[in-house]
């Protein structure tokens, strides 16, 4: 009797030893509770124009959205760009060989904004952005104003849009990257022709 007494006590005091050693999980310490963690439906983008054809002699106003769709805070570090992307590549030997799409793509201009001065980002851009719960941020902007490159360039935005990009039909698209490049959120697709 006494023997079983004894393993019944020793039971017992390993068993409350072990759950005050682990009264839980442990609070998840790699972000704080209140902040939402960034994936493509956290958050939308989108971007309407005023013209749709635009002329050098005057501005070239956008309207630029950003929703956080969590309900909780959406804090990002980001680069905010406007592109212009052709509608078709037009040498058709280079399409042969390289495909329309690949060229296209190489013949993309980009503006990095500034979203609070809607100016060109300086160099080695970023740009910090919090969002409260449903909270969206809209900006207009006259992206003639801007800096503009082609993408495959490796020198810095130098050209306004004007004087960077030839004229022709383009695909306007906003989207936040991070420092890698990779696209936290894309805008729609407008059509414009740069006369």
């Amino acid at each position: 009797m006494r023997a079983i007494l004894h393993c019944l006590l020793f039971v017992g005091v390993a068993s409350l030893g072990n759950a005050q050693m682990n009264p839980g999980s442990p609070p998840e310490i790699s972000k704080p509770p209140n902040v939402a963690k960034i994936d493509s439906g956290n958050m939308t983008c989108s971007i309407s124009v005023s013209k749709q054809e635009w002329q050098q002699s005057e501005p070239v106003n956008v309207n630029l959205r950003i929703e956080n769709r969590t309900d909780s805070v959406l804090s990002i570090r980001m680069i905010p760009e406007v592109i212009l992307k052709p509608l078709r590549a037009i040498d058709q030997r280079l399409i042969r060989i390289y495909g329309e799409e690949s060229l296209r793509d190489e013949w993309s201009y980009v503006a990095d904004l500034d979203l609070e001065k809607e100016t060109t980002l300086p160099f080695l851009p970023k740009f910090s952005l919090e969002l409260k719960p449903a909270e969206a941020m809209t900006v207009n902007s006259d992206i003639a104003e801007l800096l503009w490159i082609r993408v495959n360039q490796s020198d810095l935005p130098h050209f306004k849009l004007f004087k960077a990009v030839p004229a022709g039909k383009y695909a306007l698209r906003f989207e936040l990257n991070d420092k890698q490049g990779n696209s936290l959120c894309r805008s729609n697709d407008v059509e414009v022709t740069i006369q």
